[in-house]
């Protein structure tokens, strides 16, 4: 896949990032160190994998104060598989914002959409939806972490506990936005473990 340092910037406007697979970290995209970015404007990062147990970022991983911006109608995050993060992995004090876009049909066992452990999530617009966790957070996972929702919709997603959302030792605000049709047997929307 693609990786980004310390103070680089990776911008994608279009194409796609498919079929890579990682050992450890972030099977698309890796950012990680202080003021490294990646922005996607467009294109589709799909089918990455992370087949080690313990793996973090199937599509995009995002840590140690790196950061993540998802600005694009046509961005999308698909497909992707890894133990924690389906989609994306926040950690170590990255950040990642969705402004718009679709992070979809990505499997985990924890947040098959985003999995977020100590770093920020902030949802502003676009879509999480039909993504699966076996164990926990469907569409997101937070850990540690704040998840602030905007705007944008998170539907369809399933897992054990939290369909759309769980939280362990976190926070979660909903300020806007729409959380629907999502599925778990324990919280088929929220699931608060530890607050």
């Amino acid at each position: 896949g693609v990786y980004v340092p310390a103070s680089g910037t990776f911008t994608m406007k279009a194409g796609k990032i498919i079929g890579n697979t990682a050992t450890n970290i972030g099977g698309g995209v890796y950012v990680n160190g202080n003021n490294a970015k990646f922005t996607m404007q467009g294109g589709t990062i799909c089918d990455n994998r992370l087949p080690k147990a313990g793996a973090s970022g199937g599509g995009v991983m995002v840590a140690t104060y790196g950061s993540f911006e998802m600005d694009g109608a046509t961005a999308k995050i698909t497909g992707n598989n890894g133990p924690c993060g389906g989609g994306v992995n926040v950690n170590n004090n990255g950040t990642f914002t969705m402004k718009n876009g679709e992070i979809s049909s990505n499997n985990t066992y924890f947040g098959g959409g985003v999995f977020i452990y100590a770093g920020v999530f902030t949802m502003e617009d676009g879509v999480i939806c039909k993504n699966t966790a076996e164990k926990s957070g469907g569409a997101v996972y937070v850990y540690n972490s704040s998840f602030e929702m905007n705007g944008g919709t998170i539907c369809e997603n399933e897992a054990q506990a939290g369909g759309a959302i769980f939280i362990d030792a976190g926070s979660f605000t909903l300020k806007n936005g729409e959380i629907s049709k999502n599925y778990s047997e324990y919280g088929g929307a929220v699931c608060n473990c530890y607050g």
